[in-house]
């Protein structure tokens, strides 16, 4: 309960003291019930923006344990020491919706170098996020909705730390409670508008957001979405006009965003195979328009480790599509076959190597004819597997045969 010993010691305390309850078969809420009343007390005194900022973070880190025991030390809106809890919740939930950088947000760590004050903003918003996250398990109606928002915003910030607190949130709410349809509409509508409205108004942060949305609830997305990821993709066809539009993105930044729309196809719901064919022949097409050199060419392309992730999802369509003969013999066509020879070869392409040897016989048809060897050659396998299976069956019944022969024979 102590709010200047620092987080890692406060880490190794929490480790002794369920370390200390297990010796003793009784739990750290028991432990601590006797004489958590009165350190509670001390705790919640003072509102939490009138503390000092370690004070802060170490408040927001001790409740956190505390409501995260089981059972729980502190329940809510109780007449004791936790009475002030909800006032506290509050304002941990404006700390974590709050943006640092507008003026008069962070006025209790000025005092602190550019850098450290960065680092301990971030430390401060992701305990704040994980006391939320801890606290949704308890009665917090008045807090559910805001906080719940706030768990979608947070998912398009650029600090990992941020991101992977909320994200465990929203796992939590999505596996406890069934999201009311208009709760969800408001909350994915910062994100999904710009998205859906103009090109020019994504960024790294949003597509980054809209693929963790999409990993919790890729079914509440339509795929109809993907259509509109390639018509944003198509500018990029035109990088001369994408150079020429002042303060859209940083220097360099434009492959990253084309990489980072590609790299949402992977997590669309299912019928997103369809856009196998159109979304390949445009990344070929888009790496044609890199720079001859640099850090991105069509050399070094940013785009082949989400493509591979899409063909990973639809791996045995994607096999058939290269390696089918008609109407277009693609193995033939340098502009497939080598793209996909490195992409089976990557570190990512497994699910891609253990589809084709899965079928040596599509390779074979392939290599050596056309859809005819194709079906001759699948004919043969199911007769090999047929042949086999017999030899086996043969192997099973000859010590009985010989036995029966022997029967027969007079004595």
């Amino acid at each position: 309960f102590c709010t200047s010993i620092g987080l890692h010691a406060r880490a190794a305390a929490e480790y002794c003291t369920g370390h200390v309850a297990d010796l003793l078969h009784s739990t750290p809420a028991d432990l601590l019930d006797p004489f958590h009343q009165v350190l509670l007390q001390q705790l919640l005194h003072r509102p939490l923006t009138m503390k000092p900022l370690e004070a802060q973070m170490e408040t927001a880190a001790c409740l956190n344990y505390c409501l995260g025991l089981n059972p729980p030390l502190i329940k809510m809106n109780q007449a004791d020491a936790t009475a002030k809890l909800p006032e506290l919740l509050h304002e941990a939930l404006k700390m974590a919706e709050s943006n640092f950088d507008e003026p008069g947000r962070a006025y209790r760590i000025l005092s602190f170098p550019m850098h450290s004050r960065a680092v301990l903003q971030t430390q401060l918003r992701s305990q704040c996020i994980q006391l939320l996250c801890t606290a949704m398990a308890c009665n917090t109606e008045g807090l559910r909705t805001r906080t719940i928002a706030m768990f979608f915003k947070s998912l398009t910030c650029r600090t990992p730390e941020i991101v992977a607190a909320s994200k465990k949130g929203l796992q939590q709410v999505i596996s406890q409670h069934n999201l009311p349809k208009d709760l969800l509409q408001s909350s994915l509508r910062p994100i999904l508008g710009p998205i859906c409205a103009n090109y020019k108004h994504l960024s790294l942060p949003l597509l980054q957001g809209l693929a963790r949305l999409l990993e919790l609830l890729s079914n509440w997305f339509n795929v109809t979405l993907g259509e509109k990821l390639l018509e944003h993709l198509r500018h990029w066809l035109e990088p001369e006009k994408l150079m020429n539009a002042k303060n859209l993105w940083k220097a360099g930044e434009e492959a990253k965003i084309a990489d980072a729309l590609i790299n949402v196809f992977h997590l669309l719901p299912a019928m997103a195979g369809k856009f196998l064919d159109e979304l390949l022949k445009l990344s070929i097409d888009l790496e044609r328009v890199l720079p001859q050199s640099g850090t991105y060419s069509e050399l070094c392309s940013p785009y082949r480790a989400s493509i591979t992730r899409y063909l990973n999802m639809y791996k045995s369509e994607a096999v058939d599509y290269f390696l089918a003969t008609t109407p277009i013999n693609r193995v033939t066509q340098p502009a497939y076959y080598n793209r996909f020879v490195e992409m089976v070869k990557s570190d990512i392409g497994k699910p891609l190597r253990e589809e084709l040897a899965a079928n040596p016989e599509k390779i074979m048809a392939t290599a050596f004819g056309g859809p005819s060897v194709w079906r001759e050659a699948q004919g043969l396998s199911a007769l090999r597997q047929k042949v086999l299976q017999a030899q086996a069956n043969l192997t099973i019944l000859r010590p009985a045969m010989a036995v029966e022969a022997s029967a027969d024979q007079p004595l």
